[in-house]
């Protein structure tokens, strides 16, 4: 266990085909593969932590953990002459887990003996609808965010995703007695990063807002009402393709509400979000609106640069809720373990 959120680094997939062979026909009987995917809990990694100086000058998450299930697509792909393998997939498998507690599944594939690229795409749906939810994934080329940007959601772990990929060879035989045990391993990451937002400034926005400063009281107001707007400045990378392992297209105008959770200690969380990204270092723009029960605009941020890795976090702390920023961002590396960015 390595960080401070919920991860899955890597599935092992061990595949044991046993064949029957016609023999006038070897070349079309197919092998049973059974495929264990058996998911590592490791938790996310943080990948930097960075501090924020701010210096003073309604669509909501309908998304819930309960009606969801984890989404398997196993797709396996010829192998060519050449020693490539096809883009176009020989066979596919769907499958589901509703269990998100224990995402290990063991899977049934019917294959004819050969050579094969397997990739898998694990996702999340709604369960009992097999239908793309976040993601489009009709063609593993080209996996897009799925629906308008209006309805675009953020602050919610269904939109984490995972890849991986292994070959797998699958002899023929005409050994009845003999079943064939073919064994890979597929290493499955996100092909994405993680950022979340921490605010600093919990109580003193209570003190601010509601007039409440004894401990105890501001341990039980209610929050829920606030609304907390994440607006991309910039690009947001919208489209991945499985075969390259990277992200080839983005847009600009998405954003998406949240809310203040996990408050404790003066601090809470205002909201996270996935983002494709490729193997190495890169980064969005981000700025933050701060609404009121009443819908009213109490502050808006300057565009925050949050850096981004791969299958990693970014903490991004700052006094969110009570201060309002204008002008630019400074960084400055020398800060020690993490960027400290300064907006003023």
């Amino acid at each position: 266990m390595k960080s401070k959120c919920i991860g899955i680094s890597y599935i092992v997939v061990l595949l044991l085909a046993l064949s029957s062979c016609v023999h006038e026909m070897p070349d079309t009987e197919r092998g049973e593969v059974y495929v264990d995917l058996l998911f590592d809990m490791d938790l996310l990694p943080t990948y930097r932590e960075v501090y924020y100086n701010l210096n003073a000058t309604t669509r909501a998450n309908h998304v819930s953990q309960e009606e969801m299930e984890l989404r398997y697509l196993v797709r396996c792909y010829p192998a060519n002459s050449d020693s490539t393998y096809s883009d176009v997939a020989a066979y596919e498998f769907n499958y589901t887990n509703r269990d998100l507690s224990q995402l290990d599944y063991r899977c049934h594939l019917s294959l004819v003996p050969g050579r094969y690229k397997i990739r898998v795409w694990a996702d999340y749906i709604r369960v009992g609808d097999i239908a793309d939810l976040f993601y489009n994934t009709a063609n593993f080329a080209d996996i897009s965010i799925a629906g308008d940007k209006q309805d675009y959601q953020g602050s919610t772990e269904m939109r984490s995703a995972f890849i991986g990929e292994q070959n797998v060879d699958i002899p023929a035989t005409t050994d009845l007695d003999e079943p064939i045990k073919v064994g890979a391993r597929v290493e499955m990451i996100r092909p994405m990063a993680r950022y979340k937002f921490v605010t600093t400034d919990l109580a003193d926005f209570i003190e601010k807002y509601l007039g409440i400063t004894d401990p105890d009281e501001v341990a039980r107001v209610d929050l829920s009402g606030y609304q907390i707007m994440f607006r991309y400045t910039g690009f947001l990378p919208t489209h991945f393709n499985v075969f390259t392992d990277k992200p080839f297209d983005a847009a600009q105008g998405y954003s998406y509400m949240s809310t203040i959770t996990e408050a404790a200690n003066g601090e809470a969380t205002l909201g996270f979000d996935y983002v494709f990204v490729n193997g190495h270092a890169s980064s969005v723009s981000v700025a933050i609106g701060i609404y009121n029960k009443e819908g009213m605009l109490l502050s808006f941020s300057s565009p925050i640069e949050v850096p981004l890795m791969r299958n990693k976090q970014t903490i991004v702390r700052g006094r969110f809720l009570t201060t309002n920023s204008s002008g630019e961002i400074a960084i400055n590396e020398e800060y020690d373990g993490s960027y400290n960015i300064i907006v003023y």
